[in-house]
């Protein structure tokens, strides 16, 4: 019980049950249809539905005429033994059953469920230990640890499976004697996570969350309900946070809302003969797919290597040797799949920063930066990217880690989400490249940034201490053996536009001086991670070229800025490859 917020404790364990049963409305079938729809299933489908309540959503849904059919098996489960009763008490259907369960532990097997519904009617707190891994019917924004929640989600659905919330929630905005019930009952709320408050969106921004789902999508309906003065007066009463309330308080809101029922503010009478009007409500359903995964698939043709080749200063042609075009048939160099299988979004799915939306954390962490990664090559020469060829990417989430986040004021919150890549060649089994790739995401600072006065006027000057938001991020490497070798290069505009646009890697950091130092605090526009990464290797390769490399790890130290000098040093006794100024 200690995992349950007192409020929603007792007043769902005290005899209310009934009266939420009643009280409460069910939901519009359009918004029923519309998770049909969005299920894109044939077969029928087992379904969880967590926080089950007295089941209203249950009833609707298997009365349903899209849902009946559709029904392997519905799982209902709910910690509150009470609602279990009025629930067991008016099912019928022998497809579905009801268990004790929280969002912390249910028992349904890894992999079982096609859907999982979160159905909630807002103001009803999760009875007794709400923390259960499935969904809730009425209490989700009641979750003592979203985290925890969205691990239980991403377990029990299969992998093609997803989630639901849907919420009902009376309008304030298209009856003024709606909106005058609110503020009478919303008063006593006593600093209950409400539904309203949108808390619950927090779950958005759990590692769990991110690791394992995509971007919620969000519909809404407006419609009514046909009710009468007193079903209004017991739909207020029946708020968990008012049926606690001491008999005097209560008696005081009761007197209140039978007041405003006479004032009638705004009433749409359906028959005024029997008391009947319409108490005006909204749904939101917001549907999300699970199990977080990207495929894409490209060719490596050899026109657009090209384009890469004479984008390098390796390949150029201007080092000394002369330019040579990649042939069919060859193996893909090492890091060059980089500028292959890239997502194609139109610009209006892009973040607020020109990046993808694919793989992020929810606004406000839209400052992405690219941190390191590693590649793996496969051993086989067989199973080699060759150009010419075709092949598939499948991206999915390795890890998410949080940093900053202790409530400190001065911590500067951060989530580093690495991305696992596996590139098969066609008619390969085994993948060709293994990469993983790490980028860090900072809260957006919602003002201009401004670079830390005494830094210069020149991009050179400024260099020396590239500053994100008054907090230096140049730091030097000690311990470093002399190189065997290194590789000069100054990355310029051209450079940059060339890469971006290979890469088809929007991001204004890249191209925007403006954004770089206004919105970022950089001095300059930043060189792109990816082609550092492929710059080290290039450097490697351009005196070693016998080498056949296995492993690439890289970690990014300190931000490359456009039209500035650098040396890719490679230290060969050791296996590292390093940046300096």
């Amino acid at each position: 019980m200690s995992d349950v917020h007192a409020i929603a404790q007792s007043g769902y364990d005290s005899g209310t049950n009934e009266l939420y049963d009643r009280a409460r409305p069910s939901y519009p079938g359009p918004s029923l249809t519309f998770i049909k729809s969005a299920a894109a299933k044939s077969e029928a489908l087992n379904i969880v539905e967590i926080g089950a309540g007295t089941g209203l959503f249950t009833r609707a849904l298997l009365s349903h005429p899209d849902w009946s059919p559709c029904i392997t098996r519905l799982r209902a489960v709910e910690p509150s033994e009470g609602m279990r009763k009025v629930w067991a008490e008016k099912n019928v259907e022998d497809k579905a059953t009801i268990e004790d369960g929280t969002f912390q532990g249910t028992t349904v097997t890894d992999g079982w469920a096609d859907l999982v519904i979160v159905a909630q009617v807002s103001g009803v707190p999760a009875p007794r230990s709400y923390g259960s891994p499935s969904l809730v019917l009425q209490a989700f924004h009641w979750c003592p640890d979203y985290d925890k929640a969205c691990a239980e989600f991403a377990r029990i659905l299969k992998k093609d499976g997803a989630v639901v919330f849907i919420w009902n929630l009376e309008s304030r905005d298209r009856a003024a004697w709606a909106a005058q019930v609110r503020d009478c009952i919303e008063r006593h709320e006593q600093g209950t996570p409400q539904f309203r408050l949108g808390l619950w969106r927090q779950a958005f921004a759990t590692s769990s969350y991110i690791q394992n789902f995509h971007e919620p999508e969000e519909k809404v309906w407006d419609y009514h309900v046909v009710t009468t003065e007193q079903l209004a007066i017991d739909r207020a009463l029946s708020k968990s946070y008012i049926s606690v309330l001491p008999p005097e308080q209560k008696a005081s809101v009761v007197s209140e809302l039978i007041a405003i029922m006479a004032r009638g503010d705004d009433r749409v009478w359906v028959d005024q003969s029997r008391g009947m009007f319409e108490y005006p409500y909204q749904t939101l359903v917001v549907w999300i797919s699970g199990h977080k995964s990207l495929t894409l698939t490209d060719t490596i043709t050899p026109t657009h290597l090209a384009d890469l080749y004479i984008t390098l200063p390796t390949r150029d042609g201007t080092r000394g040797r002369p330019f040579q075009p990649p042939q069919e048939g060859t193996p893909l160099g090492y890091g060059h799949h980089l500028a292959f299988f890239h997502p194609r979004n139109p610009e209006s799915a892009l973040r607020s920063d020109g990046t993808d939306a694919e793989f992020c954390p929810p606004e406000s962490f839209t400052r992405r930066m690219w941190a390191g990664g590693t590649m793996q090559w496969n051993s086989d020469p067989r199973g080699a990217l060759r150009v010419g060829q075709k092949a598939s990417a499948v991206s999915t989430v390795a890890s998410v880690k949080k940093k900053g986040f202790d409530g400190d004021p001065d911590a500067n919150p951060m989530v580093f989400v690495t991305q696992r890549i596996e590139i098969t060649s066609k008619g390969r089994e085994e993948p060709s490249v293994v990469e993983e790739r790490s980028h860090v995401y900072l809260a957006s600072a919602g003002s201009e940034r401004a670079v830390r006065e005494g830094m210069g006027s020149t991009p050179r000057e400024h260099v020396a201490n590239a500053f994100n938001g008054g907090v230096s991020l140049r730091r030097t490497v000690h311990g470093l053996p002399s190189p065997d070798f290194s590789f000069t290069y100054r990355p310029s505009l051209t450079t940059l536009f060339r890469f971006s646009a290979l890469t088809f890697n929007a991001h204004y950091i890249h191209l925007d001086k403006d954004f770089a130092q206004k919105s970022e605090g950089y001095p300059e526009r930043l060189v792109h991670g990816p082609l550092t990464a492929l710059m080290l290797l290039e450097a490697l390769l351009f005196n070693r070229p016998e080498l056949q490399l296995r492993t690439f790890s890289y970690r990014a130290r300190n931000p490359l800025v456009v039209n500035r000098r650098y040396e890719a040093e490679v230290i060969c006794m050791t296996g590292r490859v390093s940046f300096a100024s």
